[in-house]
């Protein structure tokens, strides 16, 4: 509660899991952030839009990951280690 009003309120589909933080943004009211969540929620816990997001950062920072190491070993070659 913010100056008698509601700023955010807690989301869980499972009562095993830990809820979900949803506040409302610009121009929109808690119902209608509670509502966008819900339809987002699909399979899991984590609104779809935010999962893929997700997923996409991890592989980009595997492939750097795996660049990075590939440059190491290029960069090594031709250099005593003795």
């Amino acid at each position: 509660m913010f100056q008698n009003a509601k700023v955010n309120l807690l989301l869980s589909r499972n009562p095993i899991t830990k809820p979900l933080f949803v506040s409302p943004g610009h121009q929109v009211d808690i119902e209608d952030a509670r509502l966008f969540t819900i339809r987002c929620c699909r399979k899991f816990k984590i609104p779809e839009p935010l999962r893929r997001a997700h997923s996409l950062a991890e592989s980009g920072k595997n492939q750097f990951a795996k660049s990075k190491k590939r440059h190491k070993i290029i960069a090594g070659i031709g250099k005593y280690n003795g």
